[in-house]
């Protein structure tokens, strides 16, 4: 009998914890604002969102997350593979149409993460410069130069 209560105890634990979790946080104000924020001086922040709207925001805000880990993670993978390609006095054919296939690739899947991070609601210039901040634009010089190589 104990033991029951004791699953059920820790149930409703586990359930606050969640409810919790998918609560949305506390809205942004001037003086709680981060520098750099966008929160302007004599604006009052948006009202926090309750109900159905926390949670839809809340799984937008961890999709976004997971789509910009999974870019991110790829960029860098290929940003160190072409590094180590380029420094190599000599690229074997297949190896270098191996890395353009992966960067075409890349291309693809980063197209698509920039539309969904814009379609999700992020400005398309602050989406830019997270792609620029992942070194996405180096990457591209990098692929550049190795289809220059001979």
């Amino acid at each position: 009998m104990s033991m029951k209560i004791l699953l059920t105890l820790v149930a409703l634990a586990v359930a606050v914890v969640i409810f919790l979790s998918l609560r949305s946080p506390a809205p942004v104000t001037p003086s709680t604002a981060p520098a750099g924020s966008s929160t302007a001086p004599g604006t009052a922040p948006s009202a926090p969102s309750s109900g159905p709207t926390a949670l839809v925001d809340g799984i937008q805000t961890q999709l976004d997350f997971r789509v910009k880990a999974a870019t991110a993670t790829k960029i860098t993978t290929e940003r160190n593979a072409l590094k180590q390609l380029l420094t190599d006095s000599e690229i074997d054919e297949e190896r270098k149409r191996d890395a353009l296939a992966r960067v075409t690739a890349l291309e693809a899947d980063v197209a698509s993460a920039r539309e969904q991070l814009i379609a999700s609601g992020q400005p398309a210039a602050t989406v830019d410069r997270w792609l620029k901040d992942q070194h996405w634009d180096e990457v591209q010089e990098m692929a550049k130069q190795l289809k220059a190589r001979p």
